[in-house]
């Protein structure tokens, strides 16, 4: 499935996409006006990864209430 496709079935669906892909902070605008995207910049040991998503996930909620895509990295969750 291309990125554009899965950000229109996730519109449809009113769910948010959760990736380690940076394209899905790039999709053509008109999705980029709708799309709601967490994008997770981390790398490592992926049990270390879900769990530092995990404990950052209720900022970047509040965050995609204002914003379309929200970042977690080291730091914490913030928008691009």
């Amino acid at each position: 499935m291309k990125n554009d496709d899965l950000a229109k079935q996730s519109i449809q669906l009113r769910r948010t996409i959760i990736t380690r892909d940076a394209d899905f902070t790039h999709l053509k605008q008109p999705l980029m006006k709708r799309v709601k995207v967490v994008y997770l910049r981390l790398s490592g040991d992926p049990e270390t990864i879900a769990q530092h998503a995990l404990k950052n996930i209720e900022k970047c909620i509040k965050i995609l209430q204002d914003h379309n895509v929200a970042i977690i990295d080291e730091e914490g969750c913030r928008t691009p």
